[in-house]
C-alpha cells in the first residue's frame, strides 16, 4: 500500500511539472525573444517582403536597438536615435529621429522588443517546431493594429504577418537568420564619404 502511494505522488509530481512546462504564456515566450535578440552582439537576416502585390527582398543586420538594411530600394542606417535612408532612385538621404512606432514600420523586428508597452498577445498555435502569436495594439491609433508572429523551436522568428492600421497587410518571410560577433558603431551611421553627390535632406 505504502508503494503504491508513492508511485502515485511520483506520478503526480510528473503531471505536474508537464503541466507547468505546457502553461507558457504568450508573455513568457516573446521575453525569450527579446532575450535573444538583447543578447545577440548582432544578428544578420535575409528576408522577403510582400505587401499591396508587390515583393522585395533584402538583409538587416541588427545589433541590440540598432540596424541596417540593404535592399534595392533603399539603405538605411539607424544608430540608436538617429535613422538615415538613402532611396536610390533619388540619390536623397533624409535624416529622422523616429519614434519607437516608426522604427517598428521601417524594422518589423522592432515589434517584438515593444509588446509590453504597445501590444496584447496571445498564443495561436504551438508545437516543438513553432509558435504562433497574435500581437494585437493597445492604441486604436498604432500604425500597425496587428502582428501574426511565428517562432521556430529557437524562439527566433521565421515570419511576421503585419495589418496596418488602415487595413493594408505586410508579409515579411525569414529565409535566414544568424548571430554574429559585435559590430562597431559606424556600421549603423550613413557615412557622406562612402556616397558622394547625395543629397542629405534633415528633417529632424
Amino acid at each position: 500500500m505504502k508503494a503504491k502511494s508513492t508511485l502515485l505522488l511520483f506520478a503526480a509530481l510528473i503531471i505536474g511539472c508537464l503541466s507547468a512546462s505546457a502553461a507558457e504564456t504568450a508573455e513568457s515566450i516573446l521575453t525569450k525573444a527579446t532575450n535573444n535578440f538583447h543578447r545577440s552582439p548582432s544578428i544578420t537576416a535575409s528576408y522577403r517582403l510582400t505587401s499591396g502585390g508587390e515583393t522585395a527582398t533584402g538583409n538587416i543586420v541588427m545589433s541590440k536597438e540598432r540596424f541596417h538594411i540593404t535592399s534595392a530600394e533603399m539603405l538605411v542606417w539607424y544608430d540608436g536615435k538617429t535613422q538615415w535612408t538613402l532611396n536610390r532612385a533619388s540619390d536623397e538621404v533624409d535624416v529622422t529621429e523616429p519614434t519607437p512606432e516608426e522604427l517598428q514600420t521601417i524594422n518589423a523586428f522592432a515589434i517584438i522588443s515593444s509588446f509590453r508597452n504597445s501590444y496584447d498577445a496571445k498564443i495561436l498555435s504551438t508545437s516543438a517546431n513553432a509558435t504562433r502569436l497574435l500581437l494585437k495594439a493597445k492604441s486604436p491609433k498604432a500604425r500597425i493594429s496587428s502582428a501574426t508572429l511565428t517562432l521556430n523551436a529557437n524562439y527566433m522568428p521565421t515570419s511576421i504577418d503585419l495589418t496596418l492600421n488602415d487595413n493594408r497587410k505586410a508579409s515579411i518571410s525569414i529565409s535566414s537568420l544568424k548571430t554574429g560577433d559585435k559590430l562597431p558603431a559606424d556600421d549603423f551611421r550613413f557615412d557622406k564619404a562612402k556616397y558622394p553627390g547625395v543629397y542629405v535632406n534633415d528633417l529632424r
